[in-house]
């Protein structure tokens, strides 16, 4: 996206999750409605959804060319940044309290082509919750405006 690019324009995204943890994988999919949009130099993507057991969730992802970061409020909290070969922490608040995430970026990309008006976002990324491994997560956005 580009800063002269239209202000706000609605999506439907898919997000499929994938978690690899030793031989076992998981692999979830989630669709909603949500909000493109670019400001300050940076493309936002921004949706809501409800979590089983949790409630509604208002989640925003920043992109920038050189770091992501996921803001998500409601049922769960948090603000983590990713950068691509860094560690980066933050502070992961849930129903069952307050946990320290700590992650280690492998990669991230973003592409979006105006033509078509779709856009992929992938982040992969080795997770810690409160210092103990959780996994290979690997997250893929698929965007495309509607």
């Amino acid at each position: 996206m580009q800063e002269n690019e239209p202000s706000k324009r609605p999506i439907r995204l898919k997000l499929v999750t994938e978690i690899r943890d030793g031989s076992r994988k998981e692999m979830l999919t989630m669709e909603a409605d949500g909000t493109l949009y670019g400001k300050e130099g940076a493309t936002y993507i921004s949706y809501k959804e409800m979590m089983e057991g949790i409630g509604k969730v208002s989640t925003t992802v920043k992109i920038k060319r050189d770091e992501l970061t996921i803001i998500r409020s409601g049922g769960i909290s948090m603000n983590h940044t990713y950068r691509t070969g860094q560690t980066t922490i933050s502070t992961y608040h849930g129903p069952y309290g307050s946990l320290e995430m700590l992650t280690k970026t492998e990669n991230m990309e973003y592409v979006y082509r105006t033509n078509s008006q779709k856009g992929r976002l992938t982040l992969a990324y080795q997770l810690h919750m409160q210092g103990e491994a959780v996994g290979r997560h690997r997250l893929i956005f698929m965007i495309k405006e509607i």
